[in-house]
């Protein structure tokens, strides 16, 4: 098994300028591409650490998370697509997995802890 590089899953915010359409994507200069097994070990890592974030609130032993959101209030919940919604990150595969989470929820209603743990499970 090859070593996970950790990366940091939370990022600054770069919001897209209000002059370009939605369908278009705004890249900075600074933005690096990867390919190759580069980017399939960015990927792993990524949908590690999303994982690791909701992990401890599945199960018996379920342990609570204390967020801050947006507005300054505090969130304590251990339902995992609550604190996806709350976790701001720019990696692609993080934000699928978001993503993932958020078409469980509006589908099935459960389950949102689960899928992201059974995706970044190594």
């Amino acid at each position: 098994m090859l070593p996970t590089p950790r990366l940091p899953i939370l990022l600054h915010h770069s919001p897209i300028p209000p002059s370009l359409p939605p369908s278009l994507t705004h890249t900075d200069a600074n933005t690096k591409r990867e390919t190759g097994r580069t980017a399939q070990l960015g990927n792993i890592a990524a949908a590690k650490a999303v994982a690791d974030i909701i992990r401890t609130t599945l199960g018996p032993r379920a342990m609570l998370k204390m967020l801050l959101d947006p507005m300054g209030g505090i969130v304590i919940t251990n339902d995992g697509h609550c604190i996806l919604r709350e976790v701001d990150v720019s990696h692609p595969a993080a934000k699928s997995m978001i993503e993932l989470s958020r078409a469980q929820d509006e589908e099935v209603g459960d389950g949102t802890t689960s899928v992201i743990i059974l995706t970044g499970a190594s």
